[in-house]
């Protein structure tokens, strides 16, 4: 890369370095192949969780086709490789196991989702706050939630603020290349002094552009948003402990001085998928009746197909 010296220390994917070697088998399009068998590996841990959690006919298969038709993963698909999409894919199975309490499962795939690349382990740990939340009454859920979020905040610290700059002299003088969020501020200090003075601001630049010298972009954000609601999303609004787990998602896509992160397109939504869908599920089971129950997982599968097409 003209920028780097060395690749990790762009982005820190393990992920790439892992699966190099299976080039010299599969030739160019190796890695994928690699992120298309982990967004159907991600379907069948959806498959699973909702098995377990309802036990019914039509709804893991529902769940499914909810999930491999969500807007996210068809713009990933539409986009190169990202390891950030093999990482979202294992959340899933993350939920599972941490739903069966198999604990040596679900640090494994902790571990699995950090390292997919440094903005990872944030993801992961307002995931677990999440579920601090959810299993707030089950005091071995909820250290295990605790555990992985420091967990993941240590990693990714020492991760951004000595591995990387370590690895590279132009990240050790210009800092982490990937923090481009003019609206927040330059630098620790002006992002304190921006939510204290001025916070209003920034919660207007969650829906609106931020760029006022380009009027085209105005809609964009609505278009996520709109889209999100369209494909289960709705159910984050009643269930506001999955949308707790989004906050870092959705911040690090409506608030980059990157406009084209903004909307629906490239491989920036595919974290989406797996949270909605297990929200809805997990929304779905407290309506009382059954055949509302479907009515509801059938009609929000149809939507979030007409969303995407």
């Amino acid at each position: 890369h003209y920028m780097f010296t060395n690749f990790l220390s762009d982005h820190f994917s393990l992920y790439t370095v892992i699966l190099s070697p299976l080039y010299y088998i599969f030739g160019t399009p190796t890695l994928l192949y690699i992120q298309i068998l982990s967004i159907l590996f991600g379907s069948v841990g959806i498959y699973k969780l909702v098995k377990k959690r309802f036990d019914k006919p039509f709804y893991p298969e529902l769940a499914m086709i909810h999930y491999l038709s969500f807007f996210g993963i068809y713009s990933a698909l539409a986009f190169d490789y990202h390891d950030n999409v093999v990482s979202a894919m294992l959340m899933p199975w993350f939920f599972y196991y941490f739903d069966s309490k198999k604990i040596k499962l679900t640090v494994l795939f902790a571990i699995l989702i950090v390292i997919g690349k440094e903005n990872m382990p944030i993801w992961l740990a307002f995931v677990c706050m999440g579920l601090f939340l959810l299993y707030y009454k089950d005091k071995t859920q909820k250290r295990m939630a605790l555990f992985l979020a420091l967990f993941s905040i240590v990693y990714v610290i020492v991760i951004i603020k000595f591995v990387m700059p370590a690895m590279d002299p132009m990240v050790a003088k210009n800092g982490y290349n990937a923090f481009q969020y003019s609206i927040l501020g330059n630098s620790s200090k002006e992002i304190m002094a921006n939510f204290i003075h001025d916070p209003l601001k920034i919660i207007k630049a969650f829906f609106v552009s931020h760029k006022e010298d380009m009027p085209e972009l105005k809609n964009i954000k609505y278009e996520l948003y709109i889209c999100l609601l369209l494909s289960g999303g709705w159910m984050l609004l009643l269930r506001p402990q999955y949308l707790v787990m989004l906050i870092p998602i959705i911040a690090q896509k409506v608030l980059s001085d990157d406009f084209v992160k903004w909307g629906i397109s490239g491989h920036y939504s595919i974290e989406f998928a797996p949270i909605v869908v297990i929200c809805f599920y997990d929304g779905l089971s407290y309506v009382k009746k059954n055949v509302y129950q479907l009515s509801l997982a059938i009609l929000v599968t149809i939507s979030t197909i007409f969303i995407t097409n």
